[in-house]
């Protein structure tokens, strides 16, 4: 069996006046050199906006660091401060006078002196109580 040519090609008729419009681009000295200077000029437009948006992100981690130095100072000094008043408030509440009551001693007390109201009232109310009422 012999081949013979049957290509899918179309073969269309030329007409000398009318050209169809092509959607290849053209092999023109000139249009490559503009295809050059365009590629070029979107290049440096992206290199530009890259070297901006390094410089937002450069600024803004500035920005943040100084922030989270001023908190970390904050913070040390807040810290510094709850531990010196921490320091007080407990020093007060350990100097207990050695001759006090308890709570339940108190509550013994007023019961003898037959305080109204005794069992619910805390500490400083049954000092106060008993301080109040005649002793017997």
């Amino acid at each position: 069996m012999s081949k013979t040519n049957t290509s899918n090609k179309k073969t269309a008729l030329k007409t000398p006046g009318k050209k169809k419009p092509s959607n290849k681009p053209s092999s023109k000295p000139g249009d490559k050199k503009t295809g050059e200077k365009k590629a070029k000029k979107a290049l440096a437009l992206a290199e530009k906006s890259v070297r901006a948006a390094e410089k937002a992100v450069r600024a803004s981690r500035k920005k943040l660091q100084k922030k989270a130095h001023v908190l970390s100072k904050q913070t040390k000094k807040l810290a510094a401060e709850h531990s010196t008043s921490v320091d007080r408030v407990t020093a007060k509440a350990m100097k207990v006078d050695p001759g006090a009551s308890t709570l339940i001693q108190l509550r013994q007390q007023a019961k003898e002196r037959q305080i109204p109201g005794y069992s619910r009232m805390n500490k400083a109310e049954l000092l106060a109580a008993l301080d109040s009422s005649p002793s017997r």
